[in-house]
């Protein structure tokens, strides 16, 4: 019997930004493929069995079923960050974002203060982010597609000795309705090939407007999404997302310096971080964040650094947002 056997690295991730609530891009349209890991995904298949299984103690073959009433399927991936796609992955997480009108398109990407309503949207330029997430099997016919996917987490991390130096990205993607399972690409989906960002190249790193020596960063960002609702036009769907907490984690480490030694884990201090020119100019990338938490010397590492825990907290503006400027026009509002 021949066998052919396949890797990960005989799959390709892409996706599209969806133009329509309930309705995925199709096949053939023009996705954006992404560099990335493995990739791990969650069909979210239900199993269902019924309290009694009849007159024994055997499982009754009629009473247990699998479905995927209410699914939300979910999707794992991670690689290192690119300029002209990293937009699309913070704005489906915080669903809210200026654009500027003119390039390079500065987008400044927070949490929305209300509840988005995802299921108005009906064009890229309405409010709020959606998107149709393709995994290409290498043989024909059994690819899978989530529709409707949001970010539920976002994690960006850079270490120099870690992913080659480069500003890093990790998602958690949840979709709506069960997974297509044996769609056929027929597509040329387009690599994103555009600038990395660079441990070397970071401007700088603030903490209360004051500069430090930064050694490493992980911040991660949480919507707390969940399902909610039945659509009525389809019965085997939830309604909507409705997004409960958005929150802050990071971890930053720092070379050791005496202006640290004051530092006060319940005071909420302002934090800073970018690429490029802050004018701005196309490749502008800034990671603010408002945190509280603590900051503890590390004796053991090769410098004496300080290592700092944190959390966002809300104060008098976001407790997190996420700027770029790509020179990629999105119509976004």
């Amino acid at each position: 019997m021949a066998v052919t056997v396949y890797t990960g690295d005989d799959v390709e991730f892409y996706f599209k930004q969806q133009a329509a609530w309930g309705t995925a891009e199709t096949p053939a349209a023009n996705f954006t493929r992404l560099d990335v890991e493995k990739v791990a995904f969650d069909p979210d298949v239900f199993e269902r069995e019924s309290e009694r299984h009849g007159s024994n103690r055997a499982i009754d073959p009629q009473a247990l079923q699998y479905d995927t009433k209410g699914s939300a399927p979910k999707i794992t991936i991670s690689g290192p960050v690119r300029k002209n796609s990293i937009d699309h992955f913070m704005q489906g997480l915080f669903q809210g974002v200026t654009e500027a009108a003119l390039t390079p398109f500065l987008k400044q990407i927070t949490p929305t203060a209300t509840q988005p309503d995802l299921t108005a949207i009906a064009t890229v330029a309405s409010p709020g982010w959606i998107g149709t997430f393709t995994i290409e099997h290498p043989v024909a016919s059994h690819s899978h597609v989530l529709t409707d996917g949001i970010m539920t987490s976002l994690t960006l991390s850079c270490d120099p000795n870690n992913n080659n130096g480069r500003l890093h990205y990790s998602a958690d993607i949840m979709g709506r309705g069960a997974l297509v399972e044996n769609s056929n690409p027929s597509g040329s989906p387009t690599a994103d090939d555009s600038a990395f960002f660079h441990f070397s190249d970071l401007k700088f790193v603030q903490r209360a407007a004051a500069d430090l020596d930064l050694l490493n960063f992980s911040f991660t960002f949480t919507n707390g999404a969940v399902p909610v609702g039945v659509d009525t036009a389809d019965a085997s769907k939830f309604l909507t997302f409705a997004f409960l907490k958005y929150e802050v984690a990071a971890q930053i480490s720092v070379i050791w310096e005496s202006a640290l030694n004051n530092h006060n884990p319940n005071t909420a201090v302002d934090w800073a971080i970018y690429w490029g020119d802050i004018t701005p100019l196309d490749g502008f990338l800034q990671i603010l964040a408002t945190l509280k938490g603590k900051g503890v010397p590390n004796y053991g590492a090769d410098v004496l650094q300080m290592d700092f825990n944190l959390r966002g907290v809300t104060g008098t503006s976001d407790p997190a947002q996420l700027e770029i400027a790509n020179a990629v026009d999105r119509t976004w509002t």
